[in-house]
């Protein structure tokens, strides 16, 4: 958040602001390849900041469930992937990725965490693109239901009270997965 607020600061009022608060703090000025720097890695980490804030129930108390932890976890892996095309960041970017792979893929590959996300009216099918993700989910759904109830597949829909960030974060998202077959 502080590297956003410089790069706003920049953007709003120019270099030379920066360069006065430096040189009243008797600090080396940026150079040009600091400032770029500065812009890519905000550019990086804004998801990582998002996606923290979101699991953390920071941005709306309400929302700390089960079922955000997948698509969360998946649509952060998403962001950053797009990110490896910036030169500078991608050792960042990558390391990003390896840690939330080590960290959290035994546990968004888990059938009941698949479940928890496919059963959340905000994500249902539309948080993952990967077919065996979705139907392994709805697999275990269904064992659970079977006999129960027949399944009902609605529409994702979208609440109107969600915090900015988590609007952003989860815009991409916001679709269901059509390519799928699901047995």
């Amino acid at each position: 958040m502080a590297v956003q607020r410089i790069n706003r600061i920049i953007k709003e009022k120019g270099e030379n602001i920066i360069h006065s608060v430096c040189s009243l703090a008797d600090v080396p000025k940026f150079k040009p390849a600091e400032i770029s720097f500065l812009n890519h890695y905000a550019q990086v980490m804004k998801p990582v900041a998002q996606a923290l804030n979101i699991l953390q129930g920071e941005t709306n108390h309400s929302n700390a469930y089960m079922g955000y932890l997948a698509p969360t976890i998946t649509i952060l892996r998403d962001k950053l992937s797009k990110k490896l095309d910036i030169p500078v960041m991608k050792p960042l970017v990558q390391e990003l990725l390896n840690g939330i792979d080590k960290r959290f893929d035994s546990i968004v590959n888990d059938k009941k965490i698949i479940a928890a996300a496919i059963l959340h009216p905000k994500f249902k099918e539309s948080w993952s693109t990967d077919c065996d993700v979705i139907e392994r989910g709805i697999s275990f759904i269904n064992e659970k239901l079977e006999g129960l109830v027949e399944p009902v597949v609605d529409e994702p829909g979208q609440s109107s009270s969600e915090d900015q960030d988590e609007t952003d974060f989860f815009q991409a998202k916001n679709r269901r997965s059509s390519d799928c077959t699901l047995k």
